[in-house]
C-alpha cells in the first residue's frame, strides 16, 4: 500500500478505535438479534447483515448442533481431496433455486479469487465499477498480474461504461464489467435491466455481479436483488453471492453457466485447491436455510423486511435526513459530511442506545462521511422511528458545533433539498 495512504488510513481508523466507535467486543451473554452489549451498554444493533433474522431460527440452530454431534466441530481436509456429502446437498438445493450449476466456496472473497481468474482470460479486459466490493477488486488484481487489462469506471455510469465497451472490444477478446447487485455502503442497486440490454447489444460483453448483499431477502426463493430485476439468467451473466448475510450461515456462492464451467472453476480455482473447507455445522445451517427458501415461508420473511425498509425511508423523509439512496434495500446511508460530525453523532447514538456503523475515510471520501445503517426483521417499527428521531436531533447538534448545515450536506451528496429545509 502507498505509504501516504497507509498512514492516513491508520490515523482515520485509529481515531474511531480510540473513541470506542470501531473494533468493538460484543459482550452480550446471549444474543437475540436485536440487542447487543458494548462496553457494558445495551444498544439496538443497526449493523447486522442478517437481514431476515434467520440466524435465530431454531431450525437452523438445531441443524448446526446435530451436525456437530454427527460430524464433529470440523472436517479438516481440502475439498479437492475429500469433502462431506453436506456440500453436495447444499449445492443441489442452490441449483434448485438458480436452475444453474452452483459451487460453494468457504467465503465469497475466496470464491472470487478462484472464479474470476479462471473465467476471465488474459486477452480480456476488466472494467470495475468504482464502488464494486473490495473482494472483487482484489481478485481482479490476480488477473491483472497475468497481464489482463483492468480499469475503473464511475459508479453506475452506463454512458461511460458503453463508451469503454465499444473501445475495449476493438483490442480484447471479451470485455467484463464487474459490479455489485446491492452496493454495500450506500445500499443502492445496479441498473440490472440496462445492463441486460448491454449484454444483448454487445456480443463480446460479459457481466460479473457480486450480489452478496442482495441474496435471500429479494427474489423468488431468495435468488437475490439482481435476479429479481431481470426476466431470465442471461447466458453472459456470471453471478456470485454470499450465504453469510441474509441466508444466515456462511460461504460464498458461485453460479455457473454449465457443468463444464463448474468443473473448470472447481478443478483450477486456486482457493478450491488450497483453502480449507466450510465446517459441518455451517453447511448444515445452510441446508436448513435453503430448504426454508424453497418454501412459501420465505415470502413472509421477505415481506416483513420490505415493510421495515419502507418505514425507514418514510422516517428519513419525515425528519428531512440526507438519505443518499432511497433504494428499498436493507442497507441505508445517512450522509453527515465531515468525519468529526460522524464521530460525534455515533457517540451520541451509543449514549442513547443505538449502534450504527460509522463510515469515514478511506471507506468513503473525506467529506462524505455518514451513518451506515442496516435493517433486519429483528427491528420493530418503533426501533426504527426512535433511531431516526435521535439521528435528526444529534445531527443538528453536531452540525452546530462544527459549523455545518444540512443544506451543505445535501449539496455535497448532490441530493435534492427537501422542502422542509
Amino acid at each position: 500500500m502507498n505509504k501516504v495512504l497507509l498512514e492516513s488510513t491508520y490515523a482515520s481508523v485509529k481515531a474511531l478505535v480510540d473513541q470506542q466507535l470501531a473494533q468493538h467486543i460484543v459482550d452480550t451473554p446471549a444474543l437475540d438479534g436485536r440487542l447487543i452489549h458494548i462496553n457494558g451498554r445495551e444498544v439496538l444493533h443497526f449493523g447486522s447483515c442478517s437481514y431476515l433474522g434467520l440466524e435465530m431460527d431454531e431450525r437452523l440452530k438445531e441443524a448446526s448442533i446435530n451436525a456437530i454431534k454427527q460430524f464433529g466441530t470440523q472436517f479438516s481436509s481440502s475439498r479437492s481431496f475429500t469433502g462431506l456429502k453436506l456440500y453436495q446437498e447444499a449445492e443441489d438445493l442452490l441449483q434448485q433455486i438458480y436452475q444453474k450449476p452452483v459451487l460453494l466456496a468457504p467465503t465469497t472473497t475466496l470464491g472470487h479469487m478462484s472464479a474470476l481468474p479462471v473465467v476471465v482470460g488474459t486477452k480480456d479486459a476488466i472494467i470495475l465499477d468504482h464502488q464494486v466490493h473490495m473482494s472483487v477488486k482484489n481478485a481482479a488484481q490476480i488477473s491483472k498480474a497475468d497481464n489482463t487489462h483492468v480499469e475503473l469506471v464511475r459508479h453506475n455510469n452506463l454512458e461511460l461504461l458503453e463508451e469503454r465497451i465499444i473501445e475495449l472490444q476493438k483490442t480484447h477478446e471479451l470485455v467484463w464489467y464487474m459490479a455489485d447487485g446491492i452496493y454495500s455502503m450506500y445500499g443502492d442497486g445496479a441498473p440490472a435491466k440496462e445492463l441486460m440490454a448491454l449484454l444483448d447489444k454487445y456480443e463480446r460483453f460479459r457481466l460479473y455481479v457480486d450480489d452478496a448483499h442482495g441474496f435471500s431477502w429479494a427474489g423468488e426463493n431468495g435468488k437475490g436483488y439482481f435476479m429479481s430485476k431481470v426476466e431470465e439468467h442471461h447466458p453472459h451473466l456470471f453471478l456470485t453471492g454470499s450465504m453469510a448475510k441474509s441466508f444466515a450461515s456462511a460461504g460464498g456462492v458461485i453460479v455457473l453457466q454449465d457443468e463444464k464451467q463448474k468443473e473448470l472453476v472447481q478443478n483450477c480455482g486456486s482457493t478450491f485447491i488450497f483453502s480449507g473447507p466450510i465446517q459441518p455445522s455451517v453447511l448444515a445451517a445452510s441446508i436448513e436455510s435453503l430448504k426454508l427458501h424453497l418454501t412459501n415461508e420465505i415470502t413472509v420473511h421477505q415481506n416483513a423486511l420490505m415493510e421495515r425498509m419502507k418505514h425507514f425511508v418514510a422516517c428519513a423523509n419525515k425528519y428531512a435526513l440526507p438519505l443518499v439512496s432511497e433504494e428499498l434495500s436493507p442497507i441505508f446511508y445517512v450522509g453527515v459530511g465531515s468525519p468529526q460530525v460522524c464521530r460525534k453523532i455515533c457517540n451520541k447514538l451509543m449514549e442513547n442506545g443505538f449502534y450504527v456503523n460509522p463510515a469515514v475515510f478511506p471507506a468513503v471520501p473525506m467529506q462524505r462521511s455518514g451513518l451506515r445503517i442496516t435493517i433486519t426483521n429483528h427491528h420493530t417499527m418503533e426501533d426504527i422511528e426512535g433511531l431516526m428521531h435521535t439521528i435528526s436531533v444529534e445531527l443538528d447538534q453536531a452540525l452546530a458545533e462544527e459549523g455545518g448545515t444540512r443544506e451543505k450536506i445535501f449539496k455535497t451528496f448532490k441530493l435534492p433539498q427537501p422542502v422542509t429545509l
